[in-house]
């Protein structure tokens, strides 16, 4: 099997014990994982400007947190990573769930990130209280936190702050709510040469 993760491996024992029910015959079922490759966003492997990016879809904080046991597995200390969060209708437009994320697993771990999507901001705070590196950049338009760290550096915006537990607290003077937004987050992480 090409995909990686623990969740990969639980989908692929739920998919050949299905097979199996069913009386799909082994061999089908092993060339199946076999040429099982990644959707589009997930565990995808993109090249950009240069760089290899491997893009890790999360939509929950189950998604998330498996997706970050699955970086602590695979990286090493001194990871580049790119977190994304917006607020599209399409997508559902709470991300309070950012703060059950356990980001703290990485914490220590990651070197440099970037927060990117309509909802930067707040995740690039969420980051922040889980003990990763300032956001090098946060960057709603498209490409402008993963780029060449285009973007609004906020290692020294005032007023990002820790909502309250109703999420009724954005940044000082600013509108909506700190760490509300969309139910899909993707997190990039640039693999070391």
């Amino acid at each position: 099997m090409r995909l990686t993760g623990l969740y990969n491996v639980a989908n692929a024992l739920a998919a050949a014990g299905a097979a199996r029910v069913l009386g799909i015959a082994e061999e089908a079922v092993r060339r199946g994982l076999r040429e099982t490759s990644a959707a589009f966003g997930r565990q995808e492997v993109v090249r950009l400007e240069g760089r290899e990016l491997w893009l890790l879809l999360a939509k929950n904080p189950a998604g998330a947190n498996q997706v970050l046991l699955l970086l602590e597995q695979a990286g090493g200390p001194g990871m580049a990573v790119a977190g994304l969060l917006n607020d599209r209708f399409a997508d559902g437009q709470d991300v309070s769930w950012i703060w059950d994320v356990e980001y703290e697993l990485l914490a220590g771990r990651v070197a440099r990130c970037w927060a990117g999507g309509d909802r930067a901001e707040d995740l690039a705070l969420r980051l922040d209280y889980a003990g990763w590196p300032r956001p090098l950049a946060a960057a709603a338009e498209p490409g402008g936190a993963a780029g060449r760290g285009a973007g609004r550096d906020i290692a020294g915006r005032a007023g990002l702050r820790h909502p309250d537990v109703y999420g009724d607290a954005g940044p000082a003077g600013g509108a909506g709510a700190a760490g509300c937004g969309q139910e899909r987050a993707g997190v990039a992480l640039r693999r070391a040469r």
